[in-house]
């Protein structure tokens, strides 16, 4: 838990201390129509949010509904928006700019059902682009995909992160070694990042 423990307390001793810091853990690993995803377990990572004083809501095997009723989370009303971290282990698909990270009840999305099954990375930037200091979006995935109709193709597109915010994508398992290293005090994202590849 080196990688995420550094990020928490680098993102806490930055924000105000009046700061609510936010976030959201989900690990989708059984989906009903593709394989299971390896080494997605993310329980780890939430208790070291919660312990770093972060408001952390987490689930696993959520479906698309319940993937926005987790992120709903983060708009909660808060004047002094504090740290905002979002860490997503799953199936993504993208097609014509979008990436969406995808419930475990999708059944063959096509571009146009893409929405109803999943939920638009863009969406989630948008939801935690406000954050002070910053805020991270960890992804984890594996090589593995899922079936899916025109349109869309299995893994992540571009992303365009909003200013403030750090992406951070990967397939299993490098995610769950760099998580740890983030929480510890002093270390930047990028010094983490060197450090484990």
């Amino acid at each position: 838990m080196r990688p995420l423990s550094l990020l928490l307390a680098v993102l806490v001793a930055a924000g105000p201390a009046w700061a609510e810091d936010r976030g959201v853990v989900i690990a989708n690993a059984r989906y009903q129509n593709a394989s299971e995803l390896a080494d997605a377990d993310a329980t780890a990572a939430s208790e070291a949010m919660k312990a770093a004083g972060f408001r952390t809501v987490a689930g696993a095997d959520l479906t698309a509904q319940d993937l926005r009723q987790a992120l709903a989370d983060l708009l909660r009303p808060d004047d002094r928006p504090g740290a905002r971290i979002v860490l997503l282990n799953g199936r993504f698909l993208n097609g014509a700019g979008e990436s969406w990270y995808m419930g475990t009840d999708a059944d063959r999305p096509d571009l146009v059902g893409a929405g109803a099954q999943g939920v638009p990375l863009s969406l989630v930037l948008g939801l935690i682009k406000d954050a002070q200091p910053g805020a991270v979006l960890l992804l984890g995935l594996d090589g593995e995909g899922m079936d899916h109709g025109a349109g869309l193709e299995n893994g992540l597109g571009a992303l365009a992160a909003p200013q403030g915010v750090t992406v951070i994508s990967a397939r299993r398992p490098r995610p769950a070694r760099r998580r740890p290293a983030l929480l510890r005090p002093g270390t930047s994202v990028g010094a983490c990042w060197r450090a484990t590849t």
